[in-house]
């Protein structure tokens, strides 16, 4: 600093003002969200929004997997001293208004949405908004990069557009991750009900986010 304080005025102040661009950058704060509702006494807040019941009487109920994918993420995260919030702490279903509403009161940020499928297929698929920004596009790229890395062999569906309503309405980069299907035996009870499974969801979302991030 004491180098730079003899440059030029001008070219000082060209220096400061890329130094406080980088730490603007490198300080986004990540807004997590995770679909749906939690469990309050037993019950689950979420209509539907579950596995069938297995062979062996064994349930998912997405919105705590979700939480918990995010409640990793989040350690992940603070290991490595990103600066994040926690869009739906609540275990009720928060509204989408309402997330929205949260999310875009942070200016320097980026919007994660933490889902899981449904619907008979296989593999893991990302999606932003119809008309999103680049920023957007990138982030979901980062993320997408790091899928195969994570599950070799585990089918990637791909980037896809839908104006999902927290990706649409938020006005940060916002993407919205669709892990593994909670209707496909295999890939629920290997991927979404075992910690492992969920802790390898976290970890490649993270590595995404952090390549992102070193990208800007």
């Amino acid at each position: 600093m004491f180098f730079m304080a003899k440059l030029r005025p001008a070219l000082f102040l060209k220096y400061m003002m890329e130094f406080i661009t980088k730490q603007s950058k490198m300080n986004k704060t990540i807004l997590l969200d995770s679909g749906h509702g939690f469990i309050i006494a037993s019950e689950y807040q979420t209509s539907g929004k579950r596995s069938p019941r297995w062979p062996d009487g064994t349930i998912l109920y997405e919105g705590e997997c979700n939480k918990q994918i995010k409640s990793r993420l989040m350690e992940m995260l603070q290991a490595e001293n990103y600066p994040f919030v926690d869009i739906n702490p609540e275990s009720t279903d928060v509204s989408l208004s309402e997330r929205v509403n949260r999310a875009n009161k942070y200016e320097n940020s980026l919007y994660i949405s933490i889902h899981s499928n449904a619907g008979g297929g296989t593999g893991c698929e990302l999606f932003t908004a119809v008309n999103c920004s680049s920023a957007s596009t990138a982030l979901a790229r980062e993320i997408e990069a790091q899928y195969k890395p994570h599950f070799e062999g585990e089918r990637w569906r791909g980037i896809k557009k839908k104006d999902f309503y927290v990706v649409k309405n938020t006005r940060m980069p916002a993407v919205l991750v669709e892990s593994f299907f909670m209707d496909t035996e295999r890939e629920c009870k290997k991927y979404l009900m075992t910690r492992a499974g969920r802790d390898r969801i976290a970890l490649w979302i993270f590595t995404g986010l952090k390549n992102y991030l070193k990208s800007l």
